[in-house]
């Protein structure tokens, strides 16, 4: 699965300096949409960032999985 399949769903997703991010997925740029080429998605609903989106690009992320809305906090 790639982070392009991500669109609509609950997430975790681990980046490269550690951190997890726990959200949905609201919004996924392809490589071809993306003006330097490369995939990412917006996560809402962070602990870290609660009223605002994340971006995170598919270079930084080291993994993911899909959970369950009730896995968020």
């Amino acid at each position: 699965m790639k982070i392009t399949d991500l669109g609509g769903k609950y997430v975790s997703v681990k980046i490269s300096n550690g951190e997890i991010f726990k959200g949905f997925v609201e919004f996924v740029e392809t490589e071809a949409d993306a003006d330097d080429g490369v995939s990412s998605i917006d996560l809402k609903g962070t602990k870290q960032f609660p009223y605002n989106d994340v971006n995170l690009r598919d270079d930084e992320i080291v993994s993911f999985k899909i959970i369950n809305k009730k896995d968020i906090q």
